[in-house]
């Protein structure tokens, strides 16, 4: 299962800019996110230690993002860019089958989001990544 988040990024200036510019940017903003989620899914947990394998594992804790284990997860983190009549999308995506269950938790695990991080915590600095590379001024 694939999961996403989206951020939004405001093109008054759109009609001005020229195709390649708007691609540019969302190269490079997309770039960046990917950047971040593997960031993000890097940091260690805080939570349950536990022996698997004879290795010590430090889990997550509710409401942090998952913990690397195996590496799976960030592993499977992908940067993608599409033209569209609007332009360019760019999209992140962390493709498991667990990843949704991570994100939004389930019965038996509490959310250890990690993917909504990226509209809420860095929505800014990709906003920016965006217009230094389309060369907004």
């Amino acid at each position: 299962m694939t999961t996403r988040t989206t951020v939004n990024i405001n093109l008054a200036l759109a009609d001005n800019l020229s195709q390649k510019a708007v691609e540019r940017g969302v190269r490079a903003a997309t770039l960046d996110a990917k950047g971040l989620m593997i960031g993000i899914l890097s940091k260690p947990g805080t939570g349950r230690v536990y022996e698997r394998k004879s290795v010590m594992h430090v889990a997550s804790a509710p409401g942090e993002p998952p913990a690397p284990d195996t590496g799976r997860l960030r592993n499977s983190t992908q940067g993608e860019v599409f033209a569209t009549s609007d332009g360019a999308l760019g999209v992140v995506s962390v493709n498991t089958e667990y990843a949704a269950a991570l994100e939004l938790g389930t019965d038996k695990i509490a959310a250890r989001p990690f993917i909504s991080r990226l509209a809420r915590d860095y929505s800014a600095r990709i906003q920016a990544v965006f217009a230094r590379f389309a060369r907004i001024p």
